[in-house]
Order: C-alpha cells, then sequence, then structure tokens
C-alpha cells in the first residue's frame, strides 16, 4: 500500500513540475507556429491549394454525386429487402437530375401502382 501511495505522490510533483514547464515550452512552440503561419511564404502555398482544392471540388463534384446517388439507391433497396436486379437499380442514374425524397420514393412502386 506504501508504495502504490508513494506512486501516487510522486505522479502528482511529476505532473505539477512538468505542466509549469510544458505550458512555457507550450506557448513557445505556439509563438513560432504563429510566426509560420504569418509568414508570406506560407500563406502563398495556403492561396494556391485553396485554388486547387476548389478547382478539383468543381471538376469532380458532378461524378461524386452520381456515385453518392447509386449509393443511397442501393442502400434504400437493399433496406427494403430487394435482390441486385430489382427495380430499384433499374433507373438510371442522371447526375444532373434532382433526387426525389426518399419517404416519397417510398410509397410509390416502380410500375406506377400503390
Amino acid at each position: 500500500m506504501g508504495s502504490k501511495a508513494a506512486f501516487i505522490v510522486g505522479a502528482g510533483v511529476g505532473y505539477v513540475l512538468g505542466t509549469r514547464a510544458g505550458r512555457q515550452r507550450f506557448e513557445t512552440l505556439q509563438g513560432w507556429a504563429a510566426t509560420a503561419w504569418r509568414s508570406p511564404q506560407v500563406q502563398a502555398g495556403v492561396t494556391e491549394l485553396k485554388g486547387k482544392a476548389a478547382d478539383l471540388a468543381r471538376s469532380e463534384s458532378a461524378a461524386l454525386k452520381g456515385r453518392v446517388v447509386e449509393s443511397v439507391r442501393t442502400a434504400v433497396g437493399s433496406s427494403r429487402g430487394l435482390a441486385p436486379s430489382s427495380p430499384v437499380e433499374a433507373y438510371p442514374v442522371d447526375p444532373g437530375a434532382p433526387v426525389p425524397p426518399v419517404a416519397a420514393a417510398a410509397d410509390e412502386s416502380p410500375s406506377g401502382s400503390a
């Protein structure tokens, strides 16, 4: 029991001393990081990467939308207990078409009758 208490006291003392020294070191590192972030070279790189990310998002958005729509249709079909060759997958995926709400799609049957 005594060794457990000594360990806890030692850990507490180490924590207190470490946090005092650690806080000072943290503030020093934080200052360096802030200085580096504000540098013109870093900001030029950030601006360039933002532009590249925007270009990528514009060029890939249609393909991504098509994959998301297909995944949702597959998930809805499997949650409704439909086989892979079900009418849900027979609908062509048009990435430009609006996606109907899931509740409305669930009320309709593929043949148009309820």
